[in-house]
């Protein structure tokens, strides 16, 4: 399993559920696993060379009761603007810029484990 992604700057995203911060990358083994990413405002593209499959799906997520995941993605999306009040849909990335790190971070986690499956 992949461990973190580097985002430029020498900054990686743990993927780690226990650590779940932005920290630095300081010499760290590389993940075996090499993931292609393209974030962008309303898709996300992820490519796993080992396998050679490519997701594309919204850049969405939907949160039950502010903790925990119930939808993402495709999924999450058909539920905008439909889903009832203990639901939040959100697009964590606006305008080209990540706006809500902590969702981004969790789809990334979503999206890789749906990748790797």
């Amino acid at each position: 399993m992949i461990d973190h992604i580097i985002i430029g700057d020498n900054r990686y995203i743990s993927l780690k559920e226990q650590d779940m911060n932005l920290e630095r990358f300081e010499g760290k083994n590389m993940a075996k696993n090499i993931y292609g990413l393209d974030i962008g405002t309303s898709n996300i593209k992820i490519y796993h060379k080992d396998k050679d499959t490519f997701l594309n799906e919204k850049n969405i997520i939907a949160i039950a009761n502010k903790t925990e995941v119930f939808a993402f993605g495709d999924e999450a999306f058909e539920m905008y603007e439909k889903a009832p009040d203990n639901i939040k849909v959100s697009f964590p990335v606006k305008c080209g810029v990540i706006a809500d790190f902590d969702n981004m971070q969790t789809l990334f986690i979503e999206f890789i484990k749906k990748n790797q499956s």
